[in-house]
């Protein structure tokens, strides 16, 4: 049955498309700055932006442009770039990929630029690579390139895979992925010109090449822009004095420890505006580099293709955390009929996962054994493997139509190992079925909560031969009414009764039963009853209602009987309420009690009045209470001391609790505060006590690290059984709505 399913929903997922994808983040008019130095680029603010100032990158500012009519090594290159720059987000707009001859007009944003195009700089013989080597170059801002960019290009299609692969798989690192990085390299160059009291305008990392049958970072090209050639002429002097000339007890840098681990060589460009001048610098002794390759263990799953982007299916779930940090799979890509489209699929799994190897496609020749590098997924049109399955008849989804694309989980059919095909009846096809997976899958259409999805098809299908639904019992039925009158063909009846239940019954049913009857026992006495199933029958058997108090009426009984009729014209106190209620309704609570006080004749300013939120205490107080009072000081640094659950006493028999469980409730306050405040988050640290009164406490310093502001805090809550049938198994701490008054010393309110 579940292979059966599955061969059900591969016939389901033939597309036919007449529009656009769906965006999963929309647009926003914000181009960020300009890529400066290759070190740099995967930081935030270029191509890699934090829209929300909240920390995390969630917005990939930048278009990858291919040539007009590009090669399958230049598609499957931006792909593999594509998947890292998924993988570095949160968020990401599909329609990554352009197409792009000549420029009429500039690009408005980063853009990186894969293999040969004609707008691009022509290199002189200096930087000519050799067979089977690439070039990761920087791209300065000009009228084209408004923003500037990164071109990656290669000698032939070997070189330029390999450095789209250094670029998606180890960038920023300059080798092994423990290792020193780009910006390590940047770093030194500066620190070596601060230190020899050099004078430079700028300087930036500029060119990477990588070569394919050699490990490590062939070059790295360094550019220093000065404003004269003597300036030029000093640096040059610098690096080409005598590593023995240096002062070792000064322990200054010499130049050939620039060339940090796995660079082979690094070459300095002095740039002057009468001249260029280019300096070579090589390790001390050469570099043993590894050609690092992947443990990562192989498997093959059997998942039904709703499970696509899930732990059931590409990806796993290494540390049981139900979030994915791994995938095995292989895109083989031939037979593209030059499309973009696998671009945004890059993109798409790079974004599903926490853990990711690349590079995640490869363009596929006749490849007799695709699983050997891992779950095989066959990408394209009238390619080998393709073919082959179709001789051997197995793909459902080929259509003779035009602009259908088609994918299928194919078990056993890789050497038996399972796999996955993606193809399409032409180009368009392919096209319109690589656009759904990665704009809309695994929803039916429209992506977004509450749309329906292909599990749903799954279940409904499963559901139907199973005659679990109302129209699989209906189907079933009238399958066996009709066999059983042909077995009563030839015999003597006066009637025919019958009685169907099913969970619905739709208007018509009993007539249509009625016409089958007669069709067979034209003028027989016929009879059809039809009963719901189902748990009562759709006959009520309960009611009850009760009306729920609202929590702020009651506030108001309790603070207009029992704490108003205490005051007088001199009272002072304290006013404390928690509400489960908007920011709104609060704001307006608190006005309301000023306003109750001035009318009882008394100063509400001589009163603290605090309305939070009581189903996250501890933020509302800090946010809405703390903040205010902060937040015109000059803030340097805080603390925020919580009350640890480790070896509390207050539960007995505690199985389902955790330590930090009043950390948690202020989650995610450390980066409120920071962008409230204007400060990093790594100067707001947190701290558990034991102690268990307050349970919390927050120390504010000012820049010079002298405190300016203290606060403790209480949140009310209830300790109460988990479930109420069994009060033994377990209690947990509930944070209720709460009302603390006191007037004039004494405490009127506390419940």
């Amino acid at each position: 049955m579940y292979r059966y399913t599955r061969s059900i929903i591969a016939l389901i997922l033939v597309i036919t498309l007449f529009s656009g994808f769906a965006f999963i983040q929309e647009d926003a008019e914000e181009s960020g700055r300009a890529v400066t130095c290759l070190s740099n680029v995967f930081e935030t603010g270029s191509i890699l932006q934090d829209r929300n100032e909240d920390n995390v990158i969630d917005f990939v500012n930048t278009k990858i442009i291919l040539p007009v009519n590009p090669s399958e090594s230049e598609v499957v290159s931006a792909a593999n770039i594509a998947a890292r720059l998924g993988y570095e987000t949160s968020g990401i707009n599909m329609g990554l990929a352009k197409k792009s001859g000549i420029l009429e007009s500039g690009y408005d944003l980063p853009v990186i630029v894969i293999g040969r195009h004609e707008q691009m700089p022509v290199h002189d013989e200096k930087t000519i690579l050799a067979p089977g080597q690439g070039e990761i170059s920087l791209i300065r801002p000009d009228d084209i390139f408004q923003y500037g960019g990164i071109w990656i290009r290669g000698k032939d299609e070997t070189g330029l895979l390999e450095a789209a692969k250094y670029f998606s798989g180890r960038f920023p690192e300059i080798w092994s992925l423990k290792g020193k990085k780009l910006s390590d390299l940047n770093s030194g160059i500066k620190k070596y010109l601060d230190e020899n009291e050099l004078i430079f305008k700028d300087q930036f990392l500029s060119a990477l090449t990588v070569d394919a049958v050699s490990p490590g970072l062939t070059k790295a090209e360094f550019a220093i822009e000065t404003g004269s050639t003597d300036e030029s002429e000093k640096i040059l002097e610098a690096l080409n004095r005598e590593n023995e000339d240096v002062n070792k007890d000064e322990k200054k840098l010499k130049s050939s420890e620039l060339v940090l681990k796995d660079l082979h060589k690094l070459i300095i460009v002095l740039t002057s505006p009468e001249k260029t001048v280019r300096k070579i610098i090589l390790p001390d002794k050469s570099w043993d580099t590894k050609s690092v390759t992947s443990s990562m263990k192989k498997s093959y799953p059997d998942f039904t293709l709703s499970d696509l982007y899930s732990i059931k299916g590409l990806f796993k779930d290494t540390n049981k955390d139900m979030v994915p940090d791994e995938m095995n799979a292989v895109f083989y890509v031939n037979g593209l009929a030059e499309t973009e489209a696998v671009v945004d699929l890059g993109a798409r799994i790079g974004l599903e996962t926490a853990g990711i190897r690349l590079p995640v496609f490869l363009p596929a020749g006749e490849d007799d054994y695709p699983e050997k590098s891992g779950f095989p997924i066959v990408y394209g049109v009238d390619n080998y493997q393709i073919n082959r399955q179709i001789e051997a008849g197995r793909l459902f989804g080929l259509s003779e139509y035009d602009s259908e694309g088609f994918i299928q989980f194919l078990p056993k059919a890789f050497n038996e190992k399972n796999g996955v095909i993606i193809g399409g009846s032409n180009g368009s096809g392919l096209d319109e079925v690589t656009d759904y997976l990665s704009g809309r899958f695994p929803y039916l259409w429209e992506y977004g909560k509450g749309n329906f999805k292909l599990k749903d098809v799954e279940e409904d299908v499963d559901e139907f031969f199973k005659a679990k639904n109302s129209s699989g019992q209906i189907v079933t039925s009238l399958y066996k009414i009709e066999e059983w009158l042909a077995r009563l063909e030839g015999k003597d009846l006066e009637s025919i009764d019958i009685e169907l239940a099913a969970k619905d019954t739709p208007a018509g049913l009993k007539e249509f039963i009625l016409d089958l009857i007669k069709d067979k026992y034209p003028g027989i006495v016929a009879g059809v009853d039809l009963y719901k199933t189902g748990y009562g029958n759709g006959k009520e058997i309960f009611k009850e209602d009760f009306i729920i108090p609202w929590e702020v009426d009651e506030f108001w009984k309790m603070f207009r009987e029992d704490a108003l009729p205490a005051l007088n014209s001199g009272s002072h106190g304290r006013i404390l309420v928690c509400v489960s209620e908007s920011p709104e309704i609060r704001e307006r609570i608190r006005e309301q009690i000023v306003r109750e006080i001035i009318r009882n004749g008394a100063d509400p300013d001589n009163f603290e009045i605090t309305v939070l939120c009581a189903y996250k205490q501890g933020y509302s107080w800090l946010h809405d209470s703390v903040l205010p009072k902060i937040r015109k000081m000059d803030v340097g640094s805080m603390e925020i001391t919580f009350h640890s659950l480790k070896d509390s006493d207050e539960i007995k028999w505690q199985t389902i609790h955790s330590n930090t469980r009043w950390l948690q409730e202020i989650y995610p306050i450390d980066a409120v505060l920071a962008r409230e405040l204007g400060i990093s988050d790594s100067l707001i640290t947190f701290r558990s006590t034991a102690e268990s009164d307050p349970i919390y406490k927050i120390k504010v310093y000012d820049r010079k690290g002298k405190t300016v502001f203290t606060g403790s805090f209480n949140p009310t809550y209830n300790v109460r059984p988990f479930f109420d049938l069994f009060p033994e198994y377990e209690s947990v701490r509930v944070t209720t709505g709460w009302c603390n008054v006191e007037i004039d010393g004494d405490i009127l309110i506390d419940k």
